[in-house]
């Protein structure tokens, strides 16, 4: 004769528990980047992967690990920070890297879509220093 209904599911619960923590569904961690903050940040690349080099006089793409591999964790590609208890991401670091090399701002104004970043529900800090931003289209998220 089976044990008491409470046993067994004491028993069950806690294999469930152990499934759930130790499978890698995120419960106690999580294992790389959110799909929709993976795809918005992919959105993003184009506005902030080339660059004016100054001394060079040439455009440069920046972004290299930015890719549309879904095996590639967003949240270790450059300029990108993510919460290690949510994998969100958190922060944003997209600077013009020559001008915090050498003082020199890009040439050309542009203006922000700042809709684009509305997938980012946990952002803290974004970083777009260097970047000539003349002002924001509006949201159309």
């Amino acid at each position: 004769m089976e044990g008491p209904p409470s046993k067994r599911w004491r028993a069950v619960a806690l294999v469930l528990v152990l499934v759930l923590d130790l499978g890698g569904l995120g419960w106690c961690g999580v294992e790389g980047c959110w799909e929709e903050e993976r795809v918005a940040l992919l959105q993003l690349k184009p506005f902030f992967n080339r660059l004016r080099d100054p001394v060079k006089n040439k455009m440069r793409y920046v972004l290299y690990n930015w890719v549309e591999d879904i095996n590639s964790d967003c949240c270790k590609w450059e300029g990108v920070e993510c919460d290690a208890t949510n994998g969100k991401v958190i922060g944003l670091s997209l600077p013009n890297r020559f001008y915090l090399e050498t003082g020199s701002a890009e040439t050309h104004s542009w203006f922000l879509n700042a809709s684009l970043f509305l997938p980012f529900d946990h952002l803290k800090s974004l970083n777009l220093s260097g970047r000539v931003i003349q002002g924001c289209l509006p949201n159309h998220g």
